[in-house]
């Protein structure tokens, strides 16, 4: 008898809100659809910005209005350098999140790991060998850290001796009109433009500059609080 009485009151408290919940279940779909998501990050190739175990918050509106249930897009601005951007792999249906290095115009050019961008070398200094404490051993250990700056622009990155001519060499090149250069904070273990060549911009999703939660991966669900609602460069 409990029991009935029990699935009469959950009926009944689905009559009374179904209306509201469904219209809360919309705007969420449609929040996530068109104006900001999350993601959750699962490799290093953005340390020391980003770490495995995170989730980001993108704000889909940064470039782009898409109408809801449509591929219709309605531009905004264009990718900025520096930006911390989210877009579709030009290799294969998955997203990716990497630094925009040279916009449409710009000529790039790596040296040594050593970026140009047109014709002038970005600036580094040294961060102290134990700056991120969240980074593998395996790579912190053999990593070198820097702060690189660029017009109005700093931030860290990280760079392991030994990386392979590929990675830290690349011929001067000028970035086509509507596309951009990408690379990984982490310039020795990141998939990026020096491999796939030039993003389209019909592939940006969105710009990340926030941290939301972070877990480490070594242990289940343990929190990096010092991380929580961290603001990314």
């Amino acid at each position: 008898m409990s029991s009935v009485q029990s699935g009469s009151r959950l009926t009944g408290i689905w009559k009374q809100w179904r209306i509201c919940l469904l219209v809360f279940a919309s705007l969420i779909i449609m929040i996530r659809l068109c104006i900001a998501d999350w993601s959750l990050i699962f490799s290093g190739s953005m340390n020391p910005t980003l770490y495995e175990g995170e989730i980001i918050l993108t704000n889909k509106v940064a470039y782009d209005f898409q109408v809801p249930f449509t591929p219709i897009k309605i531009p905004r601005s264009d990718p900025q350098r520096c930006d911390i951007a989210v877009f579709r792999s030009p290799e294969r249906d998955e997203k990716l999140i990497k630094r925009i290095v040279a916009v449409p115009g710009d000529t790039v050019q790596i040296r040594n790991n050593l970026i140009y961008i047109n014709d002038k070398p970005l600036q580094y200094e040294p961060l102290p060998d134990n700056y991120s404490k969240y980074v593998p051993d395996r790579h912190r250990a053999y990593s070198l850290f820097y702060r690189e700056i660029s017009e109005g622009c700093t931030h860290r990155i990280m760079v392991t001796p030994g990386t392979p001519p590929q990675l830290s060499n690349l011929e001067k090149t000028i970035v086509p009109v509507g596309r951009y250069f990408v690379l990984g904070d982490n310039r020795s273990f990141s998939r990026d433009s020096r491999m796939y060549g030039f993003v389209d911009r019909e592939n940006f999703i969105g710009r990340t500059s926030k941290v939301l939660l972070s877990f480490s991966g070594t242990s289940i669900l343990q929190p990096r609080t010092d991380r929580f609602f961290n603001t990314l460069y």
